[in-house]
């Protein structure tokens, strides 16, 4: 039998289809590598994040009239019913509040209930988008370049030591997200959420560049996590000996490429100079691995101030926009609790607390009944730790996608 190249037929996407696929990549790019935010807080653009999220739901809410089943694709997930439940939460809680507290926090409520109400739209946004087929197949080929772009991107990062930009002069990786601790907490869990989507000889290469990229935010909670990665990725044979050769292999080329361009370059220069006068990555390491510094000694004062404040009402919490109202107000340091779990029992008490811990637990729930994974369960660990440091696991964006995916990758059929 013969043929010709006018015998090749490629399948051509449907209008909508392509909309879709195209909804997505600007998804990812917005908010999971978080250009919007980055470009709009540098001045690079005057694009505020919000009117993405406007426009994105506008989309979502014009593709369920289309196909309403995309709704139903949310709804028989844990994480779908968690959502609801937020949601319901969100508004009981707000009501409690102004009519507690509102001459007190005046407008800090409506400000706080607002950006909780964005993110949970954009969660179910993020659900819906990856619930259409055809955007599942897509993104498992764009997660991985976009968790290599963040690793890079930090890499990019600590050259940068002008005090006015990013967080490279205290010689901690940012890239394009909030802080360091955001950045490392979004790397772990894509790095957790995208390690099989990689080929198998190539995997061992693209763990150590993910990890580099993590060990450049100098996070103290995300080191030991990422070690527990590492063994888990090694217990469970993510990759083999051939991949170890090939990853090490590349990266010490690599290396050696690029060591002696960078050493003719004015980064370099500042870098030498940065190291050699100012001992800030020196006193980062030192909280690592010594508990009582003196940054460390800080962050203990500023919970124990959010604490004093949560035991006034230790069942309830102190309402909505409560945290907030403290550090304007009260807080002798002016900073937030860096504690997620803090954060909730001061804006929501108890059931507030509840609710934050049910959203990795919603995550092995899918298909109306529950399923065991070993990988939900490394993720809701990363989840965990991460609330003992942060209190932005609901509102990062990056992060709201990263539940989005890993509930739908669950739930795919095999």
């Amino acid at each position: 039998m013969t043929g010709s190249l006018a015998d090749i037929r490629i399948p051509l996407k449907s209008p909508i289809e392509f909309v879709d696929n195209f909804a997505l990549l600007v998804a990812i790019v917005f908010f999971y590598c978080e250009f919007g935010m980055h470009n709009f807080h540098h001045g690079i653009s005057s694009f505020p994040p919000i009117n993405g999220a406007y426009i994105l739901t506008a989309y979502i809410t014009t593709r369920i009239l289309v196909q309403p089943k995309l709704l139903w694709q949310v709804l028989n997930k844990g994480l779908g019913i968690w959502l609801v439940l937020a949601f319901i939460f969100l508004l009981f809680n707000y009501l409690v509040t102004k009519i507690m507290y509102g001459k007190l926090y005046e407008s800090i409520i409506d400000d706080i209930a607002s950006i909780n109400l964005t993110s949970y739209v954009l969660l179910f946004d993020f659900m819906v988008l990856l619930a259409i087929p055809s955007n599942l197949t897509l993104v498992k080929w764009l997660i991985p370049p976009a968790l290599i772009f963040a690793a890079l991107n930090n890499f990019y990062d600590i050259t940068l030591f002008e005090d006015d930009y990013g967080y490279g002069y205290d010689f901690r990786a940012a890239g394009n997200y909030l802080n360091p601790n955001a950045s490392a907490q979004i790397l772990l869990m894509g790095l957790l959420i995208s390690v099989n989507m990689v080929k198998p000889k190539f995997r061992f290469l693209y763990i150590l560049v993910v990890s580099g990229g993590i060990l450049l935010t100098l996070s103290r909670g995300a080191i030991p996590i990422l070690v527990i990665l590492l063994l888990f990725f090694a217990f469970n044979r993510k990759f083999s000996l051939a991949s170890v050769f090939i990853g090490i292999t590349t990266i010490v080329v690599v290396f050696m490429g690029i060591w002696a361009s960078f050493q003719s370059t004015k980064s370099f220069d500042r870098m030498v100079e940065y190291l050699k006068y100012n001992n800030g990555i020196e006193s980062r390491i030192n909280q690592i691995v010594n508990p009582s510094s003196t940054k460390v000694g800080i962050r203990k004062t500023v919970f124990e101030e959010h604490y004093q404040f949560y035991k006034k009402s230790p069942i309830v919490g102190n309402g909505l926009g409560s945290s907030k109202y403290f550090e304007m107000h009260y807080s002798a340091s002016g900073h937030s609790s860096h504690f997620m779990y803090l954060h909730m029992l001061n804006e929501y008490g108890l059931p507030g607390l509840l609710l934050l811990l049910l959203l990795p637990v919603s995550l092995f729930y899918y298909n109306f009944s529950w399923h065991f994974s070993w990988d939900v369960l490394m993720f809701a660990l990363v989840f965990i730790i991460a609330g003992l440091q942060s209190h932005n696991l609901l509102d990062a964006y990056s992060m709201l996608f990263s539940y989005a995916l890993l509930s739908h990758l669950k739930s795919e059929p095999c």
